[in-house]
């Protein structure tokens, strides 16, 4: 996240675990400056069923939350992400691991 504005990397969906199958890893380097944000996640939260309509979030609503959150300082962020989903989820358990992370490049 740069100045309020989302750039993403395509990650290689490689399950955890054993399975049958499995794709190489790839590297990509990006260039980052001060005032960055870096965010990597899993899916739990994107995939979380709630809402009014008892729906997944999904990316597009996992997307926009990040980019307003990114313009608060990191323990406003933790705040914000938790107070969401619980919002979101509402009384529908949690089905996923829920896992973000982020830091700011100084």
């Amino acid at each position: 996240m740069r100045n309020g504005e989302l750039q993403e990397y395509k990650s290689v969906k490689n399950p955890i675990g054993n399975y049958a199958f499995f794709r190489d890893f790839s590297s990509v380097e990006i260039d980052v400056q001060t005032g960055d944000w870096i965010y990597m996640f899993s899916d739990g939260y994107a995939d979380q069923f709630g809402g009014e309509e008892n729906r997944k979030l999904n990316y597009k609503r996992f997307r926009a939350l990040m980019t307003e959150m990114s313009l608060l300082n990191s323990e406003q962020q933790m705040i914000r992400l938790g107070k969401f989903l619980d919002e979101w989820r509402g009384d529908t358990p949690q089905l996923d691991d829920v896992m973000v992370a982020g830091y700011r490049v100084r």
